[in-house]
């Protein structure tokens, strides 16, 4: 936290369509703001432990990545990464690490409505 107990921003990621903005705070708050009017649409409260460092002395900084319906959050503190459906924000799985995740990249495949001739599966 910075003087007089405000939070601020720790990381921020704007979402695949653009009109999003995710915003994870000191606190440990997920904020969902619309990318366009800076509205607030969503809190998700206390999703990640607090960062007490700003100063990056010592401490990791949490990273956020969003795509495919998901949003996943690192929470280098509490040594996990959590995973959110993007529409509801309920936490769908909580992954824990031995180790300190920071940045996050997502990298997927979109599957197109085009008919081919081989099969596969997405999970």
């Amino acid at each position: 936290m910075v003087a007089g107990g405000e939070p601020r921003s720790v990381a921020f990621e704007l979402t695949p369509d653009g009109h999003e903005l995710l915003v994870l705070l000191s606190n440990g708050d997920l904020l969902v703001l619309d990318a366009e009017t800076g509205r607030l649409e969503q809190t998700v409260p206390g999703l990640i432990e607090p960062v007490t460092n700003h100063e990056n002395h010592g401490q990791y900084h949490p990273g956020i990545a969003a795509g495919l319906g998901r949003i996943y959050v690192s929470d280098p503190a509490g040594e996990r990464v959590v995973e959110l459906d993007a529409h509801d924000l309920e936490t769908l799985r909580t992954f824990h690490l031995h180790g300190l995740p920071t940045k996050l990249a997502l990298l997927g495949v979109l599957e197109d409505d085009s008919d081919h001739d081989h099969d596969h599966d997405v999970e």
